[in-house]
């Protein structure tokens, strides 16, 4: 079947045969065609497989946002006998009890009436006392069509893997065009195997995700093993915190100023991101998406993939009073996996010898700082320590990460800063940490350099 469908330009899904990853079900709740108007496709809001056993409660939540609410269902499916009571419950309280049995199919149904309410809704399964796999999937579509619904789409980067490169994982999640930012998106992938990953995808501009809050959240699948994959999203916004951009903006940096004949020029302020750029009320919503599956197949004897950390792409550097400010996101141990074990920082006044032959750049002594978390927030502040700086003078600083077994990153995009009229550097005392102190008595602005676009087209 999967030669089939990359010979005829179709789609490949792997479904294993255990009934609690409800994996049928979502390859043809995906499956379903529609003439591309979102306001007439089946929505998946929740897709979960659970085992109980003797007289256990499964329960749980799932949200109706004002989007959709028509045509909402409730499916049930079970591996030796139904269930001994099934109970809905809308936000205001109402009850539905009565599902339509299907005994053949080993299937129960609850369609709502009308448009389904607005909010949470839960539901409590109690199983009949024999151990046994269920799995609970709840459908819907869109409240009308003038109003288009929260959608999900996803998608890996490539359909296989021989371990050389890792792969990416993509969730796209919009609402008739507009990006939705700040959701929780979180992606599981699944093996023939039975080896199943869960990774938390980002929308930060860092890692796998080339541009901060474009609706567009990604994460490294790095450490593969041989298998078969299936792929599955789950979109969540049970704390309101997302909103939709209405604004999709360059993905080129700001500079705050340059250098012209050794004067300093400033460009007009950034633009700040204000409330007419954004809309707060998205709404309490879930949503699930299934993808395309995929294969991974590793050189014989080797068991699993290991990759160094990810290039760090928005490193930033700011001028604090007196002294330096590096800024960047945090890395991870295999790619954007884990945390990385140290950094290695350098400066040098010649971009083109950072990039070309990092390890003879100015060393920045970095050897208090604990790398955090991928994804986390880094900073490291320190004053410098080479002589008098000239009119215009600018600094550009990389930095590389290091994992545990010393593979390290690519070098990092160039930050740098530019000097004006009246800063001097001075040698610090200060043995410990390479400190500095840096007179200011003119204007000192700083801008990022743009990584190179090899670092970013597969994003899209």
């Amino acid at each position: 079947m999967e030669e089939m469908s990359e010979k005829t330009g179709g789609k490949f899904f792997y479904a294993g045969d255990t009934l609690n990853s409800n994996e049928l079900v979502d390859v043809f709740a995906t499956l379903t065609t529609s003439d591309g108007d979102p306001t007439q496709q089946t929505i998946q809001l929740e897709s979960l497989g659970f085992t109980v056993s003797g007289s256990g409660l499964f329960s749980g939540t799932v949200s109706i946002d004002k989007t959709i609410g028509n045509n909402t269902a409730f499916l049930i499916l079970y591996k030796h006998s139904p269930p001994l009571t099934i109970l809905v419950e809308s936000p205001s309280g109402q009850k539905y009890n009565t599902f339509k049995p299907d005994p053949q199919g080993k299937s129960l149904t609850l369609n709502i009436p009308g448009t389904a309410e607005t909010g949470k809704w839960t539901y409590n399964i109690t199983n009949n006392g024999q151990t046994q796999t269920m799995s609970i999937t709840v459908t819907s579509r869109a409240v009308s069509a003038d109003v288009p619904p929260v959608t999900v789409k996803t998608h890996m980067n490539q359909q296989s893997s021989n371990g050389a490169q890792a792969m990416v994982v993509f969730a796209a999640v919009s609402q008739n065009g507009l990006p939705v930012i700040l959701a929780d998106v979180r992606a599981t992938l699944e093996s023939d195997a039975g080896d199943k990953q869960e990774l938390d995808l980002l929308d930060n501009g860092a890692g796998a995700d080339a541009f901060r809050n474009d609706g567009i959240y990604s994460r490294y699948f790095a450490r593969m093993k041989s298998g078969k994959y299936n792929l599955k999203v789950r979109v969540q916004n049970g704390y309101g915190k997302a909103r939709f951009s209405l604004k999709r903006r360059s993905g080129a940096m700001y500079i705050p100023g340059y250098v012209v004949d050794g004067k300093l020029e400033l460009n007009p302020p950034k633009p700040s991101v204000g409330e007419e750029d954004l809309v707060a009320d998205v709404g309490i919503f879930s949503r699930t998406a299934i993808g395309e599956s995929f294969t991974v197949n590793l050189p014989p004897g080797v068991p699993s993939t290991k990759f160094p950390p990810n290039t760090i792409t928005d490193l930033n550097a700011e001028l604090v009073k007196d002294r330096v400010l590096l800024i960047w996101t945090a890395p991870g141990e295999d790619l954007d996996q884990g945390t990385a074990s140290e950094y290695e920082i350098r400066y040098n006044e010649d971009p083109d010898l950072l990039r070309s032959n990092f390890s003879t750049a100015h060393l920045i002594n970095s050897s208090n700082l604990l790398p955090n978390e991928s994804g986390s927030s880094e900073q490291l502040s320190f004053t410098h320590t080479n002589g008098k700086m000239r009119n215009g003078t600018t600094l550009f600083f990389a930095v590389k990460a290091v994992d545990k077994d010393t593979l390290s990153s690519e070098t990092s995009n160039l930050a740098q800063l530019t000097f004006g009229n009246g800063v001097n550097i001075v040698t610090s005392p200060s043995p410990v940490v390479c400190s500095v102190c840096v007179f200011v008595s003119a204007l000192c602005v700083f801008s990022l350099q743009v990584a190179p676009i090899t670092l970013i087209a597969s994003h899209h």
